[in-house]
């Protein structure tokens, strides 16, 4: 059996159009209104600031020993590429004690991340419970990724105040200069203990010639570890935080609500609507099939009979 709404095509937007003309008013209040509340609440948030840097890291200049052929069969180079340093300077500055080494170079840190009593209590008695707060601190604002189309390791840093943004993310550059630093300096020393040992225990003098000839480089390069960990990259882009609140954006956020909120009120609506049509298209059958039974059956007539006799 085919319905009158199975067979009229147009009774669909006859539905939507006497739904729109019911509640046309409350849509209309709630699309003006929308960007205006998202308005206030974007004025009453607190700004935030982003402070961007851009460095492009060079690839890795400390092979592990020089390409002699013999020292080559021995250990091999383990030089990096851009895309491995930019990997690991990604690491190191998501890592705790990458903070740790922030905090113990720069303990003004506190003061940019904390409230001036909780800062003044951290910096004179710093805990490990102090640095994993400031950690979490540091992450929930901190950001960086590897462009891999322009090769650059890009930087943000966000903040309520542009100035602590700038200063912030100049101490986690400056600091990851000194992290490279510390690595190139363990990395030197270990190799020339490794280099040392390695020439006491040979019996061939040629060999032993070469490996004191790289101690001494390896030794020339420690004493100028400052300066190698200053052009493991360059800089691109200086530390600096444009003139636009990063946070709340409330043109934007205006503009989405706007556009958003009357789709969600018409979809709510239709949804109800439907709801609404199917329950009572559901009790109704459910009722006039319950009537039907009563009436109609074999043991309903008897009955019926029998009490009138």
């Amino acid at each position: 059996m085919t319905t009158s709404h199975e067979s009229n095509p147009v009774q669909p937007l006859a539905f939507y159009w006497h739904l729109l003309e019911q509640w046309w008013q409350v849509i209309v209040w709630c699309t003006v209104a929308a960007p205006i509340i998202t308005a206030i609440v974007c004025l009453a948030i607190p700004r935030s600031y982003r402070a961007e840097a851009d460095i492009k890291p060079l690839p890795s200049q400390n092979n592990a020993y020089e390409s002699n052929n013999v020292l080559q069969q021995l250990y091999g180079g383990l030089g990096q590429t851009a895309a491995d340093q930019s990997k690991e300077y990604i690491a190191t500055m998501s890592s705790f004690s990458f903070t740790q080494l922030v905090l113990r170079h720069d303990p003004i840190v506190y003061a940019m991340l904390f409230s001036k009593a909780k800062a003044a209590r951290f910096a004179a008695h710093p805990t490990l419970d102090s640095d994993w707060e400031a950690h979490l601190a540091i992450e929930r604002n901190f950001s960086c990724y590897f462009d891999q189309t322009a090769g650059l390791l890009r930087l943000r840093y966000i903040a309520h105040n542009p100035r602590n943004a700038q200063r912030m993310l100049s101490i986690l550059l400056a600091d990851l200069i000194a992290s490279v630093r510390e690595r190139d300096i363990a990395g030197y020393s270990a190799q020339i203990k490794s280099l040392e040992a390695r020439a006491n225990q040979t019996s061939d003098q040629f060999l032993r010639a070469d490996l004191y000839e790289i101690i001494a480089k390896r030794i020339e390069q420690l004493s100028t570890a400052d300066a190698s960990a200053l052009v493991a990259f360059r800089m691109i882009e200086a530390p600096f935080v444009p003139p636009q609140v990063y946070e709340p954006q409330l043109l934007r956020y205006a503009a989405a609500s706007f556009a958003i909120v009357p789709i969600l009120m018409i979809a709510m609506l239709v949804l109800l609507e439907r709801s609404r049509a199917f329950i009572s298209e559901h009790s109704s059958a459910a009722q006039a099939s319950h009537s039907n039974g009563l009436d109609k059956s074999p043991s309903a007539l008897t009955a019926s009979s029998t009490n009138t006799a």
